[in-house]
């Protein structure tokens, strides 16, 4: 991660515990915006994690030469 995005995050993230815990919740679009953007990253890392499992299950069922088979 970008060092300027985790200085900028962290502090906002303690920010927003702290309106939680006084009690000071954020508008419901803003409980959406959290679902959708999950529910993106989620798809984004199934669909990598699949591609990566396809290719390391083509790599290793390569074709057996006959010379090599004792």
């Amino acid at each position: 991660m970008n060092r300027s995005f985790i200085i900028i995050m962290i502090p906002a993230v303690f920010v927003a515990a702290m309106y939680i815990s006084l009690g000071i919740y954020p508008p419901a679009r803003v409980y959406v915006g959290i679902f959708l953007f999950a529910l993106a990253l989620g798809i984004y890392r199934v669909r990598a994690m699949r591609m990566k499992r396809g290719n390391a299950g083509a790599q290793k069922t390569g074709p057996v030469s006959p010379a090599l088979k004792p």
